[in-house]
C-alpha cells in the first residue's frame, strides 16, 4: 500500500477536489482541524493517524515536515517502511533560522528515506542548510497542475466574458494586459509595489490583481489614493477557479513580484497559458521559469527601478516577439512541469534507489 499525506494550507482547495474526483485509484479523505499556536496554526488529523497504525503502509509521503502535528506524528511513529517527505523549500526564504527550529528540521530530515524537493532553490536549500546525507536523499518532484485545464483553446464568447469581467475597454485596446493572480497577503508584496510605483511608469499597461484576502482594503485605499485607477484594477472579490485558463488567455504577460513565494503554482499555469513572465527572483521556480530576456524577466521585488525595467521590456516587444516569448514559456513548460513525466520520473527515481 502507498499511503499520501499533504498538509494542505488551503490556498487551492478547489485543486484537491478535482484531481480527487478524477483519482483512478482508490482514496480516503479524513477531516482534520487546526490549532492556533501562539502566531501559527498546528494541523492534526486524528483518523489518518489512526489509520498509518492499521494499514502499515509501505510507502508514506508527507508534506508540511515541521508545520504539522499529523506529519510530525507520521514521522515519528507511523510504521511505515519507506518515509518520503515533502518539502517547498527555497534557498533565497529558508525561514526561521533559531536554534530550536532548526534543530526539529534536522531531526525530520534525518526520519526520511527520500526528500522531495521541487526544484534547484530546493536542493540548494538541503546543501546550505542540510547535512550531506539530506543532499544524497533529494528527489525531484516539481509543483505541477493539470495543463490540459490550461493549454486548451478559448472561443470568442469566453473571451468576450473574460475581458468584460477584467475591465478591459476599447480606450486602452493599445495597452498591455497584466495578470497577477495572488492573495491579498503581505508575503505577496502588493501593498509594497502600490506605495511605490509612480503612475507614470505605468503608462502602456493594463495590471488586474485577481486574488481576496485580509489586506483587500489596504489594496483599494492605495489604488485611490495614489491615483493608479487608470491602469490597476483589484477584481471585485473572489474569482472562480474555472475562469482562470481563460482569463490567463485574454492577457499579454504574468506579473507576480512577490517578497516570500516557495514554488506558486500560478507561475506554471500562467506558462502552460503561454505567457511571457515578469516575476520575483524569489520564487522557488524561478530559475526553472525564467530564462531572463527571453521568455520573460525576474526582478528584485524590493527594487522599483528593477520591475520598471521589467515594464519597459514588455512595452518595447512587438506583438510577434511577445508572442515568441510566450510561446517559450510554455515550452519550458512542456518540457520542466508536464505531469506525466515529472511523477513518473519522480517514481523512477524512488524505486531506482531503491534496487
Amino acid at each position: 500500500m502507498v499511503s499520501f499525506f499533504a498538509a494542505n494550507n488551503g490556498d487551492r482547495p478547489e485543486s484537491w477536489t478535482r484531481a480527487l474526483s478524477a483519482a483512478r485509484f482508490e482514496y480516503r479523505v479524513s477531516p482534520g482541524f487546526s490549532v492556533k499556536v501562539g502566531r501559527g496554526i498546528a494541523w492534526i488529523n486524528p483518523g489518518l493517524m489512526l489509520r498509518q497504525l492499521v494499514t502499515r503502509p509501505d510507502y508514506i509521503m508527507f508534506g508540511g515536515m515541521w508545520e504539522s502535528l499529523t506529519s510530525l506524528w507520521c514521522i515519528s511513529f507511523a510504521p511505515a517502511k519507506r518515509r518520503i517527505g515533502w518539502a517547498e523549500l527555497n534557498v533565497d526564504i529558508p525561514g526561521s533560522r533559531s536554534p530550536f527550529i532548526s534543530m526539529i528540521k534536522r531531526w525530520c530530515f534525518s526520519r526520511c528515506d527520500f526528500i522531495a524537493v521541487p526544484g534547484a532553490k530546493g536542493l540548494a536549500y538541503l546543501r546550505q542548510f542540510g547535512s550531506d546525507s539530506d543532499v544524497g536523499k533529494a528527489v525531484l518532484l516539481p509543483n505541477i497542475v493539470d495543463e490540459s485545464v490550461f493549454a486548451r483553446s478559448i472561443d470568442e464568447a469566453e473571451r468576450s466574458r473574460a475581458e468584460q469581467l477584467l475591465g478591459f475597454s476599447d480606450f486602452h485596446s493599445g495597452d498591455i494586459r497584466l495578470i497577477w493572480p495572488a492573495r491579498l497577503i503581505s508575503d505577496k508584496g502588493i501593498v509594497e509595489f502600490l506605495s511605490k510605483i509612480d503612475p507614470k511608469d505605468l503608462v502602456g499597461l493594463q495590471i488586474r490583481i485577481v486574488g481576496d484576502g485580509p489586506l483587500r482594503s489596504d489594496v483599494v485605499r492605495l489604488i485611490d489614493e495614489r491615483r493608479l485607477s487608470t491602469h490597476i484594477k483589484l477584481l471585485d472579490g473572489y474569482v472562480d477557479f474555472e475562469l482562470m485558463p481563460t482569463l490567463y488567455q485574454v492577457c499579454d504577460a504574468f506579473f507576480l513580484p512577490s517578497l516570500h513565494d516557495p514554488n506558486p503554482l500560478s507561475i506554471i499555469e500562467a506558462m502552460h497559458s503561454g505567457l511571457p513572465l515578469l516575476v520575483s527572483e524569489r520564487l522557488g521556480n524561478r530559475l526553472e521559469a525564467v530564462e531572463d530576456f527571453n521568455n520573460g524577466v525576474a526582478f528584485d521585488p524590493t527594487d522599483i527601478s528593477a520591475v520598471v525595467a521589467s515594464f519597459r521590456w514588455i512595452v518595447s516587444l512587438d506583438p510577434e516577439t511577445r508572442r515568441a516569448a510566450g510561446a517559450r514559456s510554455r515550452k519550458l513548460a512542456q518540457s520542466r512541469w508536464n505531469s506525466e513525466l515529472c511523477i513518473e520520473r519522480f517514481v523512477d527515481l524512488i524505486l531506482g534507489q531503491m534496487g
